[in-house]
């Protein structure tokens, strides 16, 4: 698990050359799940930029994320954690829409616990989203919620199996799903700290190279996606949300596993976020 951040000492992703044409929320608290290293191989002309894995964002919010000095990370070489004071738009001088959190990364054991403190709008009328992932769809989808499991095809005779295994096969597409618990895709949980709204997307996507690199072939690429991505709605004002990432683990331990987190949390809000 890696986090992509950015501070008052950093400079942002360069982007210049035509290259890096999308990569505006690059450093604007991406995060990445990474198992065995295709998880996001040449995903990248396919990819909703807009929901990077990690980033909380409304398209009012524009796309420079501030740079503040309350932004870093600790570690004891077994467990750490990475804050970051987070805020777009905003300023003193000529008021913008903005929106701003608190956010934090705790990592201990085989666990990341993100939390989403604080998270308070003005100026915006569009939904407030935060991508959990958007890798590439290898295998079945399992979805905990309020009426039990079940599971989204990704096509193939393992996904099939998986449905059997775990409950009603579900056709791949986008799903607007509610009162989810938790999700479950390659090995990897996406646990929920409060039951939540989601839209889901597997299946099909299309880009080309060329979009994100102008020095590149202007062919098609084309994948599957996994994509969650947790909605906040809109007017948000001192909202408290998180999940938990869990790789390695299979969807019933993660059921198991969201029936009861090894932890408390003890705040999230703007003054502390602790577990």
């Amino acid at each position: 698990f890696f986090v992509k951040v950015i501070s008052s000492r950093t400079y942002p992703t360069e982007k210049c050359n035509s290259e890096n044409l999308k990569g505006d929320l690059l450093h604007s608290g991406d995060h990445y799940v990474i198992r065995d290293g295709q998880e996001y191989y040449n995903m990248m002309p396919v990819w909703d930029w807009d929901l990077l894995p990690g980033v909380t964002w409304s398209p009012q919010a524009g796309k420079r994320v501030a740079r503040s000095p309350f932004v870093g990370g600790v570690s004891d070489g077994r467990g750490g954690l990475t804050a970051m004071d987070y805020r777009f738009g905003g300023g003193k001088d000529k008021p913008r829409p903005e929106l701003r959190a608190r956010k934090a990364w705790l990592c201990h054991g085989d666990l990341v616990v993100c939390l989403i403190g604080d998270l308070t709008t003005s100026g915006i009328s569009a939904p407030v989203r935060t991508a959990l992932d958007q890798c590439r769809l290898r295998g079945a989808v399992t979805v905990g919620d309020g009426r039990g499991r079940r599971t989204i095809s990704g096509g193939g005779p393992a996904a099939a199996a998986a449905g059997r295994k775990v409950g009603r096969l579900v056709a791949r597409g986008p799903h607007e799903l509610t009162d989810v618990r938790w999700l479950h895709h390659h090995d990897v949980a996406y646990l929920m700290l409060d039951p939540s709204q989601l839209t889901l997307k597997t299946g099909p996507v299309t880009g080309s190279w060329r979009s994100i690199n102008r020095g590149l072939p202007d062919g098609r690429a084309s994948d599957r996606v996994f994509m969650p991505v947790l909605e906040h709605g809109t007017g948000a004002k001192d909202r408290s949300t998180g999940y938990v990432i869990a790789p390695g683990i299979a969807a019933e331990q993660a059921a198991r596993l969201a029936s009861r987190l090894p932890f408390d949390l003890l705040s999230n809000d703007a003054r502390c976020q602790a577990v």
